[in-house]
């Protein structure tokens, strides 16, 4: 039991900080853990809207609060303010552990942002399978972030609003806030 308190203290509650080459602002190697900061969560937040009923999302999914989707949301349901933003703490946990994990490099906050946003979109599954994380973990943050205008479809159908989305995520990657 001791030795999971530990590693939840580790990995969570005392993030390490990250240094950055002064040149390039390139992140120095070594171990890190990040969190979604308030430009990450207004990214999401802008993009997600805040709607207490659910509603069908463009990809046909049944989606409530800030972007919940889940077995958890079903037709007719209706959720408070305080619920919505739970949710969306619960939702970008999962995409911020995911990233913690299964990205090998470091990174800036800004590209950490961007990530969680993505994920927060796509969802966890669709990360591990992808050419951009392999790219990154290559060490390729150039064309890792490029990888982001890749996911601008809806099926089949691409969609302006997921390519507004992905130009504000890549400009986070870039740093241009």
């Amino acid at each position: 039991m001791l030795w999971r308190f530990l590693l939840i203290l580790t990995l969570v509650i005392i993030p390490s900080k990250i240094q950055y080459d002064n040149v390039n602002q390139e992140p120095i190697k070594g171990i890190h853990i990040l969190q979604l900061d308030q430009t990450g969560e207004n990214l999401i937040k802008g993009y997600e809207k805040l709607c207490l009923s659910t509603y069908f999302c463009p990809a046909g999914k049944p989606t409530i609060g800030w972007g919940h989707t889940g077995p958890d949301v079903h037709v007719g349901m209706t959720i408070t303010p305080t619920q919505a933003e739970a949710d969306f703490l619960s939702d970008t946990q999962i995409a911020i552990n995911a990233i913690n994990k299964f990205v090998k490099v470091p990174l800036t906050q800004g590209q950490f942002n961007a990530l969680v946003s993505l994920v927060f979109n796509v969802g966890v599954g669709v990360l591990i399978k992808t050419t951009l994380i392999n790219m990154l973990n290559a060490g390729n943050y150039v064309g890792a972030g490029q990888q982001f205008l890749r996911w601008d479809h809806i099926g089949n159908v691409e969609s302006s609003g997921l390519e507004n989305r992905r130009v504000a995520e890549l400009n986070l990657w870039k740093g241009n806030n």
